[in-house]
């Protein structure tokens, strides 16, 4: 966690340094860019700080840092540990399996925070460098529902672990899902048949606008959180009925 969130602390710092070199040219660079790579990137408004930072940070690169480490946990928290032959000695010890998953999932919970916090940290150190232009609030929200949108994907990854005792099948299930959701989120304003779908995307309840300037999307964090929250349950009661060999 600790080098995932240096990495994205150091790329947002980066950023926001570059934005003063490169604002007068923005507009030129944006209006010359094919639609499809506006759309794809998140690029559609790059006219200020807000839209730079949204699309250079909060429309690909941070959901790659927050998913790439709440997936990398949650498979392996579960059923990495249960291929290591880690897990089998814990349940021996008489701990029960729902409060082996619930920590697992509480964990998990606090890696987002963990990376979330220094990732708003950044975020506010980086303002001031770029000579400010981020509201407090709406960097907040926009941090908040990165770290919602991380910790659904973990959990997924967590749940699959938890029902099939397999990691890679967990890793690979949650990133797929993930991918597929960001192309039909990204591509449903130049695909008509995609449009439909929009609204099933994790990707989309995460960033419906811009959250640095529109603030939180309540009905979006409430579904990431709510989705969330049903796929820990599941993650309790299939790891419960299954039989890991104590």
């Amino acid at each position: 966690m600790v080098a995932y969130g240096i990495g994205l602390g150091l790329m947002v710092l980066w950023v926001m340094a570059v934005y003063p070199s490169v604002e007068s040219e923005l507009s030129d660079y944006v209006d010359a860019m094919p639609d499809a790579m506006k759309s794809l990137f998140g690029m559609e408004e790059l006219t200020d700080l807000a839209g730079f930072v949204h699309a250079e940070i909060f429309s690909l690169m941070g959901p790659l840092v927050f998913l790439g480490l709440a997936i990398a946990a949650g498979s392996a928290t579960i059923a990495g540990e249960e291929r290591e032959r880690v897990l089998p000695v814990v349940l021996a010890t008489g701990v029960g399996r729902g409060a082996v998953v619930r920590s697992k999932l509480a964990a998990l919970a606090v890696e987002m925070v963990l990376l979330g916090a220094i990732t708003l940290a950044s975020l506010l150190v980086g303002s001031v460098v770029a000579g400010g232009g981020l509201s407090v609030a709406g960097t907040v929200a926009a941090t908040v529902q990165l770290g919602a949108l991380g910790l659904l994907f973990g959990v997924l990854a967590l749940a699959a672990g938890a029902a099939t005792g397999r990691r890679s099948f967990a890793a690979g299930i949650a990133a797929a899902a993930a991918l597929v959701t960001y192309v039909i989120d990204a591509l449903s304003g130049l695909v008509d048949w995609l449009e439909p779908l929009r609204t099933l995307s994790p990707f989309h309840w995460y960033a419906p606008g811009n959250p640095l300037v529109d603030g939180v999307s309540v009905g979006g964090l409430a579904l990431l959180l709510g989705c969330s929250a049903l796929l820990a349950v599941v993650a309790v009661v299939t790891f419960d009925r299954r039989d890991v060999g104590v």
